[in-house]
């Protein structure tokens, strides 16, 4: 089942709530496991676990953050790194199914490197900054369409949510052929997440590295041979992490 997202930060309780008793209204879960992103302080935990307890009632609930998720469905309990690079991005470096460490994703005015708000925002720039040749702009507008500036701007600056736009620009570019220009703009923000998450944990190239998101899959090729060119070799591009998940929670239960 698909709902809208349940970030602590931006959720509309209301809404939330009308929306999930829609979608589960036939569904009475012996305890719940919830993972999600904004979910790294007991107070954003406590926002979702309210809204859980007035949909289920005082079941069992457990809470994590969405990189513990990435590690629970695909290290388990072997020593690694986990990542992600969606709208935004993030890493850390777990061993037992726990968190050891991890790098602040800093958001998308600061951090965020490797993302889809990061790629999207790099996307901008060399458009604007007339930085790109006719074959890409070209290729440009037949995803994009209008790339006119103060339409784009309008759109950018004038959204609830900018890290969501800049970031539906990158997955829309990466749904077709694009040019060599586009490849080196997207392998910088690649390497910059390299530079800033992965490389911070020491002997990183030595360790099993997962990734997981939107733009791990919108750009798969281009991601495994920027982590070769950087000497990762034992490393997993992972796709749907809840349905990773529930695979494993039913092997164990029918296991």
């Amino acid at each position: 089942m698909r709902s809208s997202g349940l970030h602590p930060a931006y959720l509309n309780r209301n809404k939330v709530l009308a929306e999930l008793r829609k979608l589960f209204h036939s569904t009475s879960p012996d305890s719940i496991l919830f993972y999600g992103a904004g979910c790294y302080s007991k107070d954003s935990c406590m926002v979702i676990k309210k809204i859980l307890i007035e949909l289920f009632g005082n079941k069992p609930i457990d809470i994590f953050d969405d990189l513990t998720s990435v590690a629970h469905a695909y290290l388990g309990n072997k020593d690694g790194i986990a990542g992600i690079l969606g709208t935004g991005s993030a890493s850390g470096f777990f061993t037992g199914g726990y968190k050891i460490k991890q790098v602040s994703s800093l958001g998308y005015l600061l951090g965020d490197e490797g993302s889809g708000a990061d790629i999207g925002k790099r996307i901008l720039k060399s458009i604007f900054r007339s930085e790109l040749s006719g074959e890409t702009v070209t290729y440009l507008e037949s995803k994009l369409g209008s790339l006119e500036y103060s339409e784009m701007m309008q759109q950018l600056y004038g959204s609830d949510r900018p890290s969501y736009y800049l970031s539906s620009l990158a997955g829309i570019v990466a749904s077709g052929d694009y040019t060599d220009e586009i490849r080196k703009i997207v392998e910088s923000g690649f390497q910059a997440y390299i530079d800033h998450h992965l490389q911070s944990y020491e002997e990183s190239r030595n360790k099993t590295v997962t990734l997981a998101g939107g733009m791990v899959k919108g750009y798969s090729e281009l991601l495994s041979d920027v982590l070769v060119n950087n000497g990762y070799t034992d490393y997993k591009l992972a796709g749907s992490v809840i349905t990773a998940l529930a695979e494993q929670k039913s092997t164990k239960i029918n296991g």
